[in-house]
């Protein structure tokens, strides 16, 4: 055990939050674009 090792869990943990919050809002962008796409294809069609 290291000096450093209570730094380096925080920061391994703040970098996993950080890129768990990114990816949450790339797929809620994501998803919605393709609703909106789905949709938007589906309307003309009726």
């Amino acid at each position: 055990m290291t000096a450093h090792s209570p730094q380096a869990s925080r920061g391994r943990f703040v970098n996993l939050s950080y890129t768990h919050r990114y990816l949450a809002a790339v797929a809620g962008y994501a998803f919605s674009y393709v609703m909106y796409a789905l949709e938007a294809g589906s309307a003309p069609g009726r």
